[in-house]
């Protein structure tokens, strides 16, 4: 028999794996975290560049003379934020809430608004805001001038 040693012993096999899992137990923690921060980052961008779709729903839906009636409009979008529509309109998940704050003349035939864009969102068919915590909401905002 040869005395020379082949092969790892148990202990050195076990001692390697707790050493190997205790340093991968952060790795996958971060990247956990980066994954939900990850999305939350693309709703808020996707929140923010509404602000075209909006323009163009809120331009098409009123005409000048009836600027008055943006205050307190609500829309929907889609999470991507290819659609935004009234609330209800059947064009499957809708994940943002879209509310004109205020709308006031800003002269020479534009209109101000304010919009506040409130996301996670469910709304039913009818129309109705369905229920989400409060505390899992994100909002963002911005202004549009709309021209007459």
């Amino acid at each position: 028999m040869s005395s020379g040693r082949r092969g790892f012993s148990l202990l050195e096999v076990v001692v390697a794996m707790a050493v190997a899992a205790i340093a991968i137990v952060p790795v996958i923690a971060f990247l956990s975290v980066a994954a939900v921060e990850s999305g939350k980052t693309r709703d808020r961008l996707t929140a923010m560049a509404l602000s075209d779709a909006v323009r163009l729903e809120l331009s098409a839906s009123l005409p000048s003379s009836n600027w008055v009636a943006f205050s307190g409009t609500q829309l929907a979008a889609s999470r991507d934020g290819d659609d935004v529509h009234p609330p209800g309109v059947p064009n499957g998940e809708e994940y943002f809430l879209v509310d004109v704050m205020a709308a006031k003349t800003g002269g020479a035939g534009f209109l101000d608004v304010e919009v506040s864009v409130s996301w996670p969102f469910r709304i039913s068919r009818e129309g109705r805001v369905l229920e989400t915590d409060p505390a899992t909401r994100e909002h963002a905002g911005f202004g549009l001038r709309l021209r007459g």
